[in-house]
């Protein structure tokens, strides 16, 4: 009967000239080792049909002859090289990811998203910041045109455009003279439309020493006060504003302007140099009274300032200077004694002596005999509102 198979056959000669039984696309072939005839495999239709890793390396993909087998050591598998990928987001790892172009666009690079573990082709560069139509992306943007600048966006107009990086950069007035300069946000931008420069837009001066050139420092006033000049100080190279007139001795801190200057707060004073505690200070007003006078030296050498007739002196008791007492009025006529009040008393009456010609002040008369209070005075002593009758002691 016809072989069934390819190992019916006994002889290498009939072997060799025959196909296979069972798949005549075959040739059977004459295995020496074994000493028999048999079919070749069929071709493999993957590279995991192929078994052995040297035919593995030799072969093509059997379903895409565009790409190679390899032999897999580690899974000790004959697998087929992956498609070149159509898109970045084809490749799963970042080394990978890293060092591709974009398939679909060989001038951008593929770039890996750590947070989300994927890989994207980069977007093409704007040709300029106004390409940007978001707030977020605007800002965190770099000008296209211009690297050293970010770009800014208006919340007025909702549009981007790339910021200044000086203020000579602007090239309009009312934008120059609303804005902060850039690099220094403290400062504004002012538009000088004397200025024989291209750029008419620059940095103002908060203070003088924001003036680098001593020739423009010494035409200008103190920016934070007009009323001040400023100065070029030669040693240590920078603009400086003149200090401001002193408001108390105190300001001044140089012993030669303080004993050459009046007291500000007051011209009818000097200014002097204390010298224990090494400051300047104004000359103490002249005393309105005694009182005002503190030490005893001085005071015992004073006139009384609101009548320079008496003298100042110290009262050890109260530790503070007073005025002597003024001396006693002495009246010398009887009509002007007769009308005239005790002055040390206002309740007495002044009463003219014929006899001395002396003007004198009445005694005060005892409201009663009951107000002596033992029986020697008493028995000794006139009614005070009777002179007729004499006090009697109970």
């Amino acid at each position: 009967p016809p072989p069934k198979v390819c190992s019916d056959i006994k002889d290498s000669r009939t072997c060799l000239r025959s196909k296979c039984p069972d798949d005549t696309t075959r040739n059977c072939f004459w295995d020496s080792t074994k000493r028999m005839c048999d079919c070749p495999p069929p071709p493999p239709k993957v590279c995991s049909d192929i078994k052995d890793s040297r035919t593995c390396l030799r072969s093509k993909c059997p379903d895409d002859t565009t790409r190679n087998c390899f032999w897999d050591s580690t899974k000790h598998v004959c697998d087929c090289t992956p498609p070149p990928p159509k898109v970045c987001s084809d490749i799963k790892d970042s080394e990978t990811c890293s060092s591709s172009k974009c398939p679909d666009d060989a001038t951008r690079n593929c770039i890996w998203d750590s947070l989300k573990g994927e890989c994207s082709c980069e977007l093409p560069p704007p040709p300029s910041c106004s390409d940007f139509t978001s707030s977020a992306t605007c800002s965190s943007n770099k000008c296209p045109d211009d690297v050293t600048r970010m770009c800014r966006w208006d919340s007025t107009s909702h549009t981007c455009s790339c910021a200044p990086n000086v203020c000579s950069d602007i090239v309009d007035a009312e934008t120059c003279s609303s804005s902060k300069c850039p690099d220094n946000v403290k400062r504004s931008c002012r538009w000088d439309e004397t200025t024989n420069k291209t750029n008419k837009c620059d940095c103002a001066p908060n203070v003088c020493s924001d003036i680098v050139v001593a020739s423009t420092c010494r035409g200008s006033k103190c920016p934070d006060d007009t009323t001040r000049n400023c100065y070029w100080d030669g040693t240590k190279h920078m603009c400086d504003c003149t200090p401001p007139p002193p408001k108390v001795c105190s300001d001044i801190k140089d012993s030669r302007t303080c004993s050459s200057s009046k007291c500000p707060d007051d011209a009818t004073r000097s200014c002097y140099w204390d010298r224990t505690k090494r400051m300047c200070d104004c000359t103490p007003p002249p005393p309105k009274v005694c009182s005002d006078i503190k030490d005893s030296r001085t005071c015992l050498r004073s006139k009384c300032p609101d009548d320079t007739t008496r003298n100042c002196f110290w009262d050890s008791t109260k530790h503070v200077c007073d005025c002597t007492p003024p001396p006693p009025k002495v009246i010398k006529d009887s009509e002007t004694c007769s009308s005239s009040k005790c002055p040390d008393d206002a309740t007495r009456n002044c009463i003219w002596d014929s006899l001395k010609g002396e003007c004198s002040c009445e005694l005060p008369p005892p409201p009663s005999c009951s107000d002596f209070t033992n029986f020697g005075t008493c028995s000794s002593n006139k009614c005070p509102d009777d002179a007729t009758r004499m006090c009697r002691w109970d």
